[in-house]
């Protein structure tokens, strides 16, 4: 195969490579080409800008700080802004920072909630023409910009304030400002719970059920509900090892939140049952790189489920679009540069973000039906991990008496500004590829490696995987890797880009110089000859006596050698010997031989190059070793003929062996009645046994006599005697002492 035809399959190869990589490290890749639109928001004078959502519009609301005013804007879902709905009103109170909230009521009119940070919210209602009907502010203390404040509306047309009390420096509260459409104050209730974080607290509002969650300070979150009928806390949840901050009622009365783990600080999301006191589903999302510090929003329409997570000190933002099972429909990450606001409108993700510099507004839209890309977003590489969640009954909060409303006049004048296109794209995405000088080389080569298309990427890391494998480097251009072992390996390379990585490799071939080449040595009978074939495939063949042909023939003995080219353009060489034998004379050694039981022999011939050996005990080597009697039979064959010889093995026990017992019961019942010491192999000598305080009781000598325990006819006592006696080995002619004791029993 020509380098060309190789390097077309080898590309075949890296696309389906670079294509099941793509699917593992892009945990849940993008269902469709996702499209983004970006709006730029003109603002020279640098205000600050919040966005609400006001029925199928959005409403974009923006204050300079130290004035008095407000520009209002109404858009529709397309950013094009709607006519005679821009208009500016300004309040007496300073510090304006921006709108909160819009929410519709039911004649068609609408609340508004603005705030400043100073300590001051306010509150107004408008007619459906943009006629402010009433406006109050509420003195809730020294309370900094705090971007959970909310509005709802409550039942009938009840206008529900959520706000927060800073009591001192170290105690806040919770509260909540109930009014009717009027503008009328029904009631003010404060809360306060020990180890609660209420700066980062959340709630929401479906017109009947009322949730809001609050941080812990140590390691529990608090989910409360509030009757505005009964002014009651209905219910309380405490969900320990959590930080819950976003809280959302589900049509089906069940809650959607979402937070970090308390130690971990990884983002979660769940799905809770406030009456049954369960949880649906619950999941934290990982990442390869943690995420630092994420803030975390979320909402949802009636088909998906958006959870927006950014990091502190990022300027992308991550967002997972999620089924009502929390199974996930698509991944992106935008650049939307300073984080400020997020929500949903229809079945459109909208955000806003600002420059930090320019103040310079920024607002994205995302529509998950929309095919064909505008504006370029990156994958977003995760894995999604069930989680164990406990609810528990919560304890009580004290409730307070709230905040005093105070009336505000409110001047209206017109407001106007510009919008235009524009597209905050995220860098261009690198692909992991690298190509390479050659892919067969010698031990000892090195492989020079060519990076392409990844300049982009953050990280990279080189790998060969094989015989030897090894982390080659870190760098972007390594040059080359140097294999100092045969074998096939891979190269591998590893880019990192915003989280998710993406791998190429490449396949290389190590030759050694002997790899599937060695001549054996080779033997002649005498006037014979020999002929070696080299194998196809070698070029430039040089034998030591000069000759290039492959085939060689020889007729007497002596030392050879061949140098040639593989097909891999490795040097190969090798030498051999070329023996001259007879035909094999067997002669085994010792021959008929007579070995003790215990011992083991080895027999065998002398070992003659060429020649093949074949016991009748299925042995092939020269020699064996053996242990048992019988007849063995060995045949040498080689190319010049064959020989056998057989050996008769005779075995014979040697072994001394002693027993004496430790026991015995001179009792006349015919059973152990003396005690006798057994010899095999071993001729008796001697004698001598004695009680415990060393008088002799027993002595033989020349005859192995038993004893009976007594002294003619007086019986010893029961008890430990010693003995010692001695004896001959019959083989060896030694004389033995043994000594031990022995217990009568009566």
């Amino acid at each position: 195969m020509n380098r060309s035809s190789q390097n077309i399959i080898f590309s075949i190869h890296r696309g389906i490579i670079l294509l099941v990589i793509y699917l593992m490290n892009s945990v849940y890749p993008t269902v469709n080409a996702q499209k983004l639109d970006y709006m730029l928001m003109e603002n020279p004078r640098k205000w600050s800008t919040s966005i609400a959502a006001f029925g199928d519009r959005l409403v974009l609301s923006q204050a300079k700080e130290g004035k008095l005013s407000y520009n209002f804007f109404i858009l529709g879902s397309d950013f094009v802004p709607g006519p005679a709905r821009n208009i500016r009103f300004s309040i007496p109170v300073s510090n304006t920072t921006g709108l909160l909230r819009v929410r519709r009521l039911s004649d068609g009119s609408f609340a508004v909630l603005g705030r400043r940070p100073g300590g001051e919210t306010f509150v107004s209602r408008w007619t459906s023409s943009f006629s402010p009907m009433w406006t109050y502010r509420l003195k809730s203390g020294d309370s900094p910009d705090l971007p959970q404040r909310d509005l709802f509306i409550y039942e009938t047309d009840t206008i529900l304030v959520v706000d927060i009390i800073h009591v001192n420096n170290t105690t806040k509260r919770l509260l909540l400002t109930v009014l009717d459409k009027d503008g009328q104050l029904v009631y003010s209730h404060s809360f306060y719970r020990k180890n609660v974080d209420w700066t980062k607290m959340n709630a929401d509002c479906n017109g009947k059920d009322f949730w809001i969650c609050a941080q812990p300070k140590t390691d529990t979150s608090s989910l409360l509900s509030w009757s505005t009928k009964r002014e009651e806390v209905a219910q309380i949840i405490d969900i320990p090892g959590y930080d819950i901050d976003n809280v959302k009622i589900l049509p089906d009365g069940n809650l959607l939140v979402a937070g970090v783990t308390v130690n971990a600080t990884t983002p979660i999301l769940a799905i809770l049952d406030p009456r049954q006191l369960t949880v649906r589903r619950a999941i934290k999302i990982t990442t390869l790189d943690p995420i630092p510090n994420p803030e975390i929003q979320l909402g949802y329409d009636a088909q998906s489920i958006y959870l927006d997570i950014q990091g502190e000190g990022d300027t992308l933002r991550h967002i997972l679009r999620l089924d009502t099972g929390l199974q996930v429909l698509s991944s992106f990450t935008i650049n939307t540069r300073q984080i400020s606001k997020s929500l949903i409108l229809g079945n459109r993700y909208f955000t806003l973000a600002a420059d930090k510099t320019t103040k310079t507004p920024i607002i994205c839209r995302y529509d998950p039906d929309e095919k064909l890309p505008k504006c370029r977003i990156q994958d977003f590489c995760f894995d999604l991990e069930p989680i164990h969640m406990t609810l528990l009954k919560g304890r009580d909060f004290s409730l307070f008496t709230g905040s005093v409303l105070r009336s505000l006049t409110i001047a209206l004048s017109a407001a106007s500004t510009t919008f235009r296109d524009t597209c905050l794209e995220v860098a261009d995405v690198p692909f992991a590829d690298f190509d390479i000088d050659r892919d067969t080389v010698c031990v000892g080569d090195c492989v020079r490696v060519f990076p392409l298309g990844n300049d982009n990427a953050e990280t990279w890391e080189w790998k060969v995987e094989g015989p030897k494998d090894s982390i080659w480097s870190r760098v972007k251009d390594p040059g080359c890797f140097r294999y100092e072992m045969a074998g096939t390996y891979l190269m591998k390379q590893t880019i990192k880009f915003f989280g998710c990585l993406y791998e190429a490799q490449k396949t290389v071939f190590v030759s050694d110089e002997w790899v599937n080449f060695d001549i054996p040595d080779l033997f002649l009978c005498p006037g014979g000859d020999t002929t070696i074939t080299l194998p196809m495939g070698l070029k430039q063949i040089q034998w030591e006596n000069g000759s290039t042909n492959p085939i060689r023939t020889f007729d007497r003995s002596g030392h050879y050698s061949m140098e040639a080219v593989n097909s891999a353009g490795c040097l190969v060489k090798d030498s051999f010997v070329v023996y001259e034998i007879t035909s094999p004379e067997v002669k085994i050694l010792p021959g008929d031989t007579l070995i003790c039981e215990e011992d083991s022999l080895s027999i065998g011939v002398a070992f003659t190059p060429g020649t093949a050996y074949q016991w009748s005990t299925g042995a092939t080597t020269p020699e064996i070793t053996i242990r048992n009697a019988g007849m063995y039979t060995m045949t040498a064959t080689n190319r010049c003929g064959q020989s056998s010889d057989t050996i008769e093995i005779q075995v014979k026990p040697c072994k001394v062996r002693v027993y004496i017992p430790n026991v015995f019961t001179p009792n006349g019942d015919g059973i152990n009645d003396v005690f006798e010491v057994f010899l095999h192999n071993a001729s008796f000598i001697s004698m001598e046994i004695f009680d415990r305080w060393g008088n002799l009781v027993y002595s033989a000598s020349g005859g192995k006599e038993p004893w009976n325990g007594a002294d003619g006819k007086r019986p010893y006592p029961a008890g430990v005697y010693v003995y010692t006696f001695q004896y001959k080995d019959i083989f060896s002619s030694k004389v033995l002492t043994r000594s031990g004791s022995i217990t009568l029993v009566r």
